[in-house]
């Protein structure tokens, strides 16, 4: 990763933190316990599972920092279990928690040395990385869960290079992992962008806006914009994270 793209996703970072930090703090207290844009989650399920998140994200530095294997989570039940317990926090806390966790990391993530950066570490799902991806990761949830908290954003409020990165990524994800089908995505808002899943001859081909074609692939959007070069019906999805 060059210094110009660690800069980029620091930006990125720093502004969606701050946007969706505005969104915690002006949300009324009754809100809280409204839905979520993700199944069986509420506002305060999403919020509770972002300051989780960085305690996570925070056990890989101290792994990048030290060597000493320090993983995500104990285990998935462990993680679920501690955003139920954290989602009934009343919204004063849940406000402070997110505040201070985001704040914890941002620091930690600014003080990792040089030399931590190529360690590798280990994402439930992602399976093993490098500590330099630690800001990416961090990137990715912030703005997505922005959309998923349900207070008026879409995938069309990111910016426009993270959309474009965030595809990017996205398709190789699924790629990587081999469930979803062969895909070539076709953005009407960009100059000649296509991004692709898969690599069957026969993929089929989704057009429509980037942030659109972003929010379908990660779940986000229905994809009401979108269309298949046949005038099909847009093919299922995996989930995807």
């Amino acid at each position: 990763m060059t210094e110009r793209e660690r800069t980029q996703i620091h930006d990125w970072l720093e502004q969606g933190t701050e946007l969706l930090a505005e969104h915690v703090a002006e949300l009324p207290d009754v809100d809280f316990r409204g839905p979520s844009r993700l199944p069986g989650w509420t506002r305060a399920h999403v919020i509770a599972h972002l300051v989780g998140n960085a305690g996570a994200l925070m056990n890989m530095v101290t792994w990048a920092r030290t060597g000493v294997e320090t993983r995500m989570y104990a285990s998935r039940e462990a993680r679920d279990a501690a955003i139920e317990e954290g989602s009934q926090d009343p919204p004063e806390w849940l406000r402070a928690e997110f505040t201070d966790s985001a704040r914890r990391l941002e620091e930690a993530l600014d003080e990792l040395p040089e030399e931590a950066l190529s360690a590798r570490l280990f994402h439930p799902k992602r399976g093993a990385f490098p500590a330099s991806d630690l800001p990416w990761l961090r990137t990715v949830e912030v703005w997505l869960h922005l959309v998923d908290l349900n207070v008026g954003r879409t995938c069309a409020d990111l910016p426009a290079d993270l959309v474009d990165a965030l595809l990017e990524r996205t398709c190789a994800d699924l790629t990587a992992a081999g469930e979803a089908p062969a895909l070539r995505l076709v953005a009407t808002d960009r100059d000649a962008a296509t991004w692709t899943v898969g690599e069957a001859p026969a993929a089929v081909e989704v057009i429509g806006p980037a942030s659109d074609l972003l929010g379908w692939l990660t779940g986000r959007d229905p994809g009401a914009r979108l269309r298949t070069g046949t005038d099909e019906d847009l093919p299922g999805l995996p989930a995807w994270l």
